[in-house]
């Protein structure tokens, strides 16, 4: 890196977004890292002070990096001896997605928690007849699918149904432009279903049914409830097994 570059950089960690920008990279190197097995669970992580100097940024954003890393619940921080590796996401994902999209699904699932239950509560209060018959359609095409990829469709067609009753095209427009990345992390939740003995994909079905009672219920904060508990148990099935 050009000293000019270097000292940009350190510069730009004396600010808020500067330190969240930097410390992002150190945690995005550290979660692959783990996830890879370069960081075993029990390893002793570089020092502060090594990975400040190895990323060539302040050790403010390697503490808020390690921060994140101990909210993941991926590595705990002991006085006097460093942060060492206590977990990991799960094996299986490494056979699915190559290591350096796992971050971005991750990312991906905290944006649609965030954007997707919002439009659940708007189609609770905005929904027609036709709205909810288009859902009960998509919510029974998707019934006992075991084909990945039709399995994979009929997931998000459900998804983008409910954004649509939304009445809002934003919402809709979002996903639309998602799509690939939707189905990916779809792609992998069904694939972890199929090979545990866990009846997963039974769950997952559970889960939409109760979307759809919300949004027919006309209640959205009920709506937005179970929108929310639905991608959040979906995230766990992947990332916590």
């Amino acid at each position: 890196m050009a000293s000019w570059q270097g000292n940009a950089e350190k510069m730009s960690t004396t600010g808020a977004k500067g330190v969240n920008r930097a410390a992002s990279r150190v945690h995005d190197h550290i979660f692959n890292g783990i996830s890879s097995g370069e960081y075993a669970k029990g390893c002793r992580l570089p020092t502060e002070l090594e990975l400040a100097k190895r990323f060539d940024m302040s050790r403010s954003a390697v503490r808020e990096a390690l921060a994140r890393l101990r909210d993941d619940g991926l590595i705990e921080s002991r006085r006097g001896a460093g942060s060492f590796v206590i977990a990991g996401p799960d094996q299986a994902i490494r056979r699915f997605a190559p290591v350096s999209s796992i971050v971005d699904i991750q990312r991906c699932y905290e944006f649609r928690i965030f954007i997707e239950e919002a439009a659940c509560g708007l189609a609770a209060i905005r929904r027609d007849a036709d709205d909810l018959a288009e859902l009960e359609c998509r919510l029974l095409a998707s019934q006992d699918i075991e084909d990945e990829d039709e399995g994979v469709e009929a997931d998000l067609e459900f998804h983008i149904a409910v954004a649509k009753a939304s009445h809002n095209r934003f919402f809709v427009d979002t996903l639309m432009s998602l799509r690939s990345h939707l189905m990916v992390g779809m792609g992998l939740v069904r694939k972890l279903s199929i090979s545990r003995p866990a009846d997963s994909l039974r769950l997952m079905y559970a889960e939409h049914r109760e979307v759809l009672a919300a949004i027919a219920s006309g209640d959205g904060d009920l709506a937005t409830q179970a929108m929310h508990h639905h991608l959040e148990a979906a995230r766990k099935r992947l990332f916590d097994g």
